[in-house]
């Protein structure tokens, strides 16, 4: 079993950043900030991190390759959504690691290769006032705040261990329940046409069906006006 370590800080400028310079490895390392000054977003976007959201990242060994297997965002992603709604009644997906209630934002997820280790860095809103995000206080409320990061580790570590001995997303289909755009036609950055969102494949890949045919892709961001 890989040994787990956890630091939990008032404040720091990012808990990726501090994983990435200060983990230790063949170790599973959390770290959680209740605020950071320098958050990090996806393409090294600024995440906005004041009190009152769930900030972490955890670094976790995969031998073998097995931390550049496509999927793991994906299988991250799904992990969360499971572990916070499982019924899929209110929260959405939108590929590659998103998380979503209706058309506001609830969370995301980034992640950085270090040698052999994922570093998985997780933000999601629990509660504030601004109207333009949504807040998983406002609709999981029999989800505690000071329970969500134990089930969220757990889950976490579970699905983990899992990868790092099958690193691919045995369980794709289900990303469909969760998938904000599943069925639909969507637009993607970069592209002028619409195309229709098939779900993903088994390496997190967005399967979708144009003109041309059917194709997966792996690099591609979907608009938000699809």
């Amino acid at each position: 079993m890989t040994a787990i370590h956890s630091y939990h800080f008032a404040e720091l400028d990012s808990t990726q950043t501090y994983l990435l310079k200060h983990a230790a490895l063949n170790a599973a390392v959390f770290c959680r900030a209740e605020q950071q000054t320098a958050g990090i977003g996806q393409r090294g976007a600024q995440w906005q991190s004041p009190q009152g959201g769930l900030y972490f990242s955890l670094r976790y060994p995969l031998a073998g390759g097995a931390a550049l297997h496509g999927g793991l965002a994906q299988a991250c992603a799904l992990s969360i959504a499971e572990c916070l709604d499982p019924a899929a009644q209110s929260l959405r997906l939108k590929w590659p690691n998103d998380l979503y209630v209706g058309e506001k934002k609830m969370g995301g997820i980034l992640i950085d290769m270090l040698g052999d280790s994922a570093v998985i860095g997780i933000g999601i809103n629990l509660r504030g006032e601004r109207q333009d995000i949504a807040y998983a206080d406002e609709h999981f409320p029999a989800l505690k705040t000071d329970e969500c990061y134990p089930r969220l580790q757990e889950a976490l570590l579970h699905m983990l261990e899992k990868w790092a001995r099958h690193p691919y997303l045995a369980l794709n289909h289900r990303w469909n329940d969760y998938d904000r755009f599943y069925g639909q036609d969507i637009r993607l950055e970069a592209r002028t046409d619409s195309v229709r969102n098939l779900g993903i494949d088994q390496k997190g890949r967005l399967i979708i069906a144009d003109e041309q045919g059917i194709a997966c892709l792996s690099n591609a961001r979907i608009s938000l006006q699809p």
